[in-house]
């Protein structure tokens, strides 16, 4: 006798990168990746020529999301092997995305390793002289005037803000404004 089974649905395509958005798709969809199991998957995407979007439909995320995931894939591989290990947390490597280089990462990497350090004070670190956009200063004289004064920035994908790096030229630029409005 045969026992009757349900059918099972299958995709077919000859469509490599549509192949592997439809694997990532039905992979998420049974657990919730780990977060470096999450980078490395966007990122293998991202180089075989994925869209921002494209990926974020792919796992049915937001494109802020896999924009901040895409920036962590950026970390050299240590960083996020030691994610995966979670011998850093999901917030410590978004600390190290401010690394102005690898050798810088994989130096502060080596530091927090075993230590009660919190992600703020690394990114802190990382960040010498930088001024957030929600300071004062920087509310009080305005992004666009900032950037029109030549001043440089740095966006923060994780706290939604942007970093101004230059606190000397933005000084000045307060010092002046609060001198014309008085």
């Amino acid at each position: 006798d045969l026992i009757p089974i349900d059918p099972v649905p299958v995709k077919v395509t000859a469509d490599l990168q549509e192949a592997v958005a439809w694997a990532g798709t039905e992979n998420s969809a049974r657990s919730a990746l780990h977060p470096a199991d999450e980078v490395r998957a966007y990122a293998a995407m991202r180089e075989r020529g994925a869209s921002l979007s494209r990926i974020a439909r792919s796992f049915a995320r937001s494109e802020a999301h896999v924009e901040r995931r895409l920036k962590l894939a950026d970390l050299p591989a240590e960083a996020l092997a030691a994610l995966r290990a979670n011998e850093i947390s999901l917030e410590m490597a978004k600390a190290l995305t401010f690394a102005p280089s690898g050798e810088r990462c994989l130096e502060v990497l080596a530091s927090v390793r075993g230590r009660d350090v919190r992600p703020e004070q690394v990114r802190r670190e990382l960040t010498p002289g930088t001024v957030p956009s929600t300071d004062r200063r920087a509310v009080f004289v305005g992004l666009e005037a900032y950037l029109a004064a030549g001043g440089t920035s740095q966006r923060d994908l994780f706290a939604d803000r942007t970093l101004l790096e230059d606190e000397a030229l933005l000084d000045r630029l307060f010092a002046e404004k609060g001198a014309a409005e008085a």
